[in-house]
């Protein structure tokens, strides 16, 4: 599991990975610190690859802030669980305005950053359990990584599966449902959708982080919200 810091203070990102390391959480194969201009370059050039990330808020060095790079962050790559840090207390209520799994203050994190690494690490198992979805597509065996599902609708009797691109094939809603981790939510009669890729979500539809939009059935409205609902829970 890949986990970078991106704190443009040295003193500051050293000190943090030191006490990642102290903790000695087998799961950490590669532990490294960035720049958050090299990060945007990384997301620009599609060679992010992290599953977790510790990102500061607050640099010295340019105009960007960490929750305008967690929001690109969320757009790229919805799987990596975000852990904000900072010196500033002020933002606590600017980070929701994305995706994250937990906000630590600077001065206390040697407390609690254990506890966000920890639930960052539930999140990563939470979305890796059902890892992979099983169809008949085309007369062949194919096993789609779930991470890259986005949603899924019924169109007569076929499945289309909208990923890295459309799969089609025979199977129900409810067969498929039973392959999918718990982020996927059941929001209509003919939609199965990845909580991941949701990027707002108004009164009769869900607009996805591509910006297409998929409608919310009225006998479905009441059990999605509150999946949904359970899946933030779980996020924060």
């Amino acid at each position: 599991m890949r986990l970078i810091i991106c704190d443009d203070v040295q003193e500051d990102a050293f000190k943090t990975k030191e006490l990642i390391e102290d903790y000695n959480i087998k799961e950490f194969t590669y532990i490294d610190i960035t720049q958050p201009d090299i990060l945007l370059k990384e997301i620009d050039n599609k060679t992010f690859d992290y599953d977790i990330i510790i990102l500061d808020i607050e640099y010295h060095r340019t105009d960007l802030n960490g929750i305008e790079l967690g929001r690109r962050i969320n757009e790229y790559a919805p799987l990596c669980n975000i852990i904000y840090l900072s010196d500033v207390p002020d933002f606590a209520s600017d980070v929701y305005e994305t995706k994250h799994c937990y906000f630590v203050m600077k001065k206390n994190q040697h407390i609690t950053l254990k506890r966000a690494l920890e639930k960052a690490l539930e999140i990563y198992y939470e979305n890796n359990d059902k890892c992979a979805l099983h169809i008949i597509c085309n007369y062949n065996d194919v096993y789609l990584s779930t991470k890259i599902i986005q949603y899924i609708t019924r169109e007569n009797r076929k499945l289309k599966i909208i990923a890295d691109k459309t799969y089609e094939c025979y199977m129900g809603l409810n067969d498929c449902k039973k392959q999918l981790p718990k982020k996927f939510v059941r929001c209509h009669t003919g939609y199965i959708i990845n909580a991941d890729y949701i990027k707002s979500i108004e009164s009769n539809k869900i607009c996805m982080m591509d910006n297409r939009e998929i409608p919310i059935g009225r006998v479905y409205k009441d059990s999605f919200m509150l999946h949904y609902l359970e899946y933030l829970g779980r996020r924060i």
